[in-house]
């Protein structure tokens, strides 16, 4: 989805993420909530709603017991860092900058 970001602004489906890293874009609001969750601040996702949490929520705090925690994905980043996401949200964060692994995913 390339919206500008003003006919982002108006749709009730999407958010506007800007960012340093990569080019700034209207992504889902699904999407919007993973990139704005990302350490550092890197992605500033304007308009994205307050929701209740997901139902699986990954916080460990390292690589061991992240892979360790069923559900949960460590993904790295050279340019923000690492950090636990759940399959779902690691299925989503932008393959150019993460590098997710967890053998559940790769099964699949």
């Amino acid at each position: 989805m390339l919206l500008s970001e003003v006919a982002c602004a108006v749709a009730a489906d999407c958010s506007y993420c800007s960012s340093d890293l990569v080019r700034s874009a209207c992504y889902p609001n699904e999407e919007a909530a993973v990139l704005s969750k990302v350490p550092g601040g890197f992605f500033d996702c304007a308009g994205q709603p307050s929701r209740a949490p997901p139902v699986k929520q990954c916080t460990d705090t390292d690589e061991a017991s992240c892979k360790a925690d069923d559900g949960c994905v460590w993904c790295a980043s050279a340019a923000v860092g690492a950090s636990c996401y759940t399959e779902a949200e690691a299925k989503k964060l932008p393959a150019a900058i993460f590098d997710c692994s967890k053998r559940s995913l790769t099964q699949q």
